[in-house]
This record gives structure tokens, sequence and C-alpha cells, in this order.
């Protein structure tokens, strides 16, 4: 592992605005329930948890990233 630790990494994209749509419309009815309501700025999907991850591999896991895409 690199010097300065794993970092935890995962390969996603944004949520449609269909689903935005629908998670603030749940949002808004437990907004009473005192609930902890998460931020619908990051809202995504993930393809792939890759875990901790020796910061060394980043390189290529975005090479292979650009590939795929």
């Amino acid at each position: 592992m690199s010097a300065g630790g794993p970092v935890r990494l995962f390969f996603a994209i944004p949520a449609p605005d269909a689903m935005r749509g629908v998670a603030a419309h749940v949002q808004g009815l437990l907004h009473d329930r005192r609930a902890a309501l998460p931020s619908l700025d990051g809202l995504h999907i993930t393809l792939a948890f890759l875990g901790d991850t020796d910061p060394a591999r980043v390189p290529d896991l975005l090479a292979a990233a650009t590939r795929a895409t």
C-alpha cells in the first residue's frame, strides 16, 4: 500500500432525473418524521464497489473506466 493508506472507491453514474424526483418525493413524505435525510446532490447508482484500494491503482482504474465508456 502507498504511504497515504487505502482510499474507498467505487464506480458510479449520476442518478437519472426521474429517480431524483422519486427520492425527493419520499423525502417530502418523511420530512415530518424527524428522519435524517441525506442531500440528493450526490445521488448516484453504484456500478461497482471497489472498497479500500491502494491509491497507486487509481491511474489504472481510471484508464479502465475510460476504455469502458
